[in-house]
């Protein structure tokens, strides 16, 4: 019996270990006031799979610099860095870029994060009480990254 036990907890300290740089993410992400660029770069770009979780901000915005380059509209310019503030247009705007979310007509003709920002208003991701120009908190990020997991898939 003390063995097993010996070996759980092994086993459970090593796990905790490996996920401890995501948990401290996500709870720096809660008590956040104001999202940044950095923030919100870095639970897309783990979600796509062109960052590990143990790479900083700075590295996903990067990333999302660098994928940008092969689209007509980026999903992050290149002036902006991981501390600017992002509102809730140009956070549509990447989630459209993470998520299979479903395009609209006036996205079809004119992709741009406001359309991006009226589509997942639309599907319910994102509250209809929300301003597009306003920054949102962590809560409300991981809310609307939450739901764009439950109802969408991840792009490939």
């Amino acid at each position: 019996m003390k063995l097993f036990t010996s070996i759980f907890l092994f086993a459970l300290i090593s796990v905790s270990a490996v996920f401890s740089q995501s948990a401290e993410i996500v709870e720096k992400t809660v008590s956040t006031e104001k999202l940044t660029y950095g923030t919100a770069a870095y639970f897309t770009a783990v979600a796509m799979g062109y960052i590990s979780d143990d790479d900083s901000e700075e590295d996903a915005v990067d990333a999302w610099k660098k994928i940008g380059e092969q689209y007509s509209k980026p999903a992050i310019k290149a002036e902006i860095s991981a501390d600017d503030f992002i509102n809730f247009e140009n956070l549509a705007w990447l989630c459209y870029f993470t998520w299979n979310v479903p395009d609209s007509l006036m996205m079809k003709f004119f992709p741009s994060p406001r359309y991006a920002f009226k589509q997942l208003r639309n599907g319910g991701v994102i509250s209809t009480s929300f301003d597009p120009k306003r920054i949102p908190t962590g809560r409300e990020f991981l809310n609307v990254v939450t739901d764009c997991i439950d109802f969408y898939e991840v792009r490939n």
